[in-house]
Parts: C-alpha cells; sequence; structure tokens
C-alpha cells in the first residue's frame, strides 16, 4: 500500500507518523520547521486514516509494509522515522520487521508493551454520531459531547468529517471507523522482543502516564543506542503542548544521526 503523504523542504529524510484517529497535516507545523532546518520532513497518514487507503486488516505489521512500500516508491533509503503514539509503534514494529531500514528512530510518548484500551468512550461516541442526519459539524459536535466532555478532544476528533465525494450534502469520516472499531484491540499490542542497533529517541511528556521507568528498562534491552528526552509540564501530545521543546530535542538527536 502506498500512503498518501505531503513533503516538506530537501536534504536528509525524515518520515513522520501520526496516532490513533489523527492525520498527516496534525504534523504541519513541526515539518515545516524541519524543514527550515534543512530536511526533507515527509508526514503520512498512516492505513485506515486521512487520504490514505482504506483496507480491513488494521494491524501494526501491515503498517509496517505500507512504510516500506511507501519508501521504496519515493525512493526513499535510511531515513530517520518519527512517530507518536500509535504511529509509533509502527515505527517500532518497521524497525523489528526491516532491521537497518531506518537510519533512526523517534518514539514520541509511547512505549513497547501491550496497553489497556482506553477508547472506548470515544469510539461509542462517534459510532454515535448519525451521518444520516446531520449536516454540519457542530451538529456532531453536540451529539459527539454526550460521550467525551473534553472540547479539544473532540475538535481533533472532528477534524477528520468532510464532505462526501458520493454525496456532498452529507459529512463523511476520513478514517475508517468501521474497521478501527473491530479491529481496535490490535494496535494495544506489543511491541516483539528483539534486539536493535538502530538508535532511537524516546521523547516523552512527564505528566502523560504512557511511560514508566520499567518502560525505560525495556527500551535500553532492545535497542543498544538509546536516549530519552522527558519534557516537563505537558501529556501525551508532547509536540503540540510543547512544540518549541519538542523540536529542540529532536534536532538533537536528528544531528547526531546524520552528521
Amino acid at each position: 500500500m502506498i500512503l498518501f503523504h505531503r513533503s516538506y523542504g530537501s536534504g536528509h529524510p525524515v518520515l513522520i507518523f501520526h496516532g490513533l484517529f489523527g492525520q498527516s497535516d496534525n504534523w504541519t507545523t513541526i515539518a515545516r520547521q524541519l524543514a527550515e532546518e534543512g530536511y526533507l520532513a515527509i508526514t503520512v497518514d498512516l492505513r485506515n486514516h486521512g487520504l490514505s487507503p482504506h483496507h480491513p486488516d488494521f494491524d501494526y505489521p501491515s503498517m509496517a509494509h505500507d512504510i516500506h512500500d511507501t519508501m521504496l516508491s519515493l525512493g526513499i533509503s535510511s531515513p530517520v522515522l518519527i512517530g507518536h503514539s500509535m504511529g509509533a509503534k509502527a515505527v517500532m514494529f518497521y524497525d523489528h520487521l526491516f532491521p537497518g531500514s531506518a537510519k533512526g528512530v523517534i518514539v514520541v510518548d509511547m512505549a513497547m508493551r501491550k496497553y489497556e484500551g482506553h477508547h472506548h468512550s470515544v469510539l461509542e461516541g462517534l459510532n454515535a454520531i448519525d451521518l444520516d442526519h446531520i449536516k454540519t459539524r457542530n451538529e456532531a459536535d453536540l451529539q459527539l459531547s454526550k460521550y467525551i466532555k473534553e472540547l479539544p478532544v473532540r475538535q481533533f476528533l472532528l477534524k477528520n468529517l468532510h464532505r462526501s465525494e458520493e454525496s456532498p450534502e452529507k459529512l463523511a469520516w476520513r478514517f475508517n471507523l468501521k474497521v478501527i472499531t473491530e479491529k481496535y484491540y490490535h494496535i494495544l499490542q506489543s511491541v516483539p522482543k528483539y534486539a536493535s542497533q538502530t538508535p532511537v529517541s524516546l521523547i516523552y511528556g512527564k505528566h502523560s502516564g504512557y511511560i514508566t521507568n520499567e518502560d525505560i528498562s525495556d527500551f535500553k534491552q532492545t535497542y543498544s543506542a538509546f536516549e530519552h528526552h522527558e519534557i516537563k509540564d505537558c501529556g501525551h501530545w508532547v509536540h503540540a503542548e510543547k512544540p518549541r521543546e519538542f523540536l529542540e530535542a529532536s534536532l538533537s538527536f536528528l544531528r547526531k544521526i546524520f552528521s
């Protein structure tokens, strides 16, 4: 599968992968800043998200092969891969399945272990929105607010609504809600135990709750060249909450990798 992508700048290649319910344009600001620093920054929609193809298979090995196929189509080799949350596990699976193909990996606020699911109210709320009888994003937000109280979370999710190509008077989801709902448990799975020489940088929010000391120990046992950066006063959305600190940590790693 060739994934939809957007490219910014030129230079050493850096591919960026979003998390669950995200899309490539969530990372436009960071990509443009990387481009200004002399990198070819490519933001990518993972399968069943954004403008990439929909497919009934939704698991990390499939995502890893998508990344491989897309890199081949672009003629890119030895990039640094940046992944946030679900996208982070996708790039770790890529490193596992295609050892030595990535020059480096930046893992953003995600551990290697299996997580307990916590998106059930989100999935319930999204599936409760009656797209056949609403015409505006505000109407969708009103329905979603019964399940999700946090306005920023609802705004993030509702960015995925667009006018249907088949029926422009109707709204439709960019992401494949049916498959994501059915296969949600697949994205909770752990990264297989393996040994890697790929340099890896973990950047995580101090208050996110996604990373523990045991998780950092797992990284150290897996990656012989590992570093980690805790960003203070932020949670899971490190790149959005603390963009300057995130960019500084990323550039420090990129300069070492591509020196």
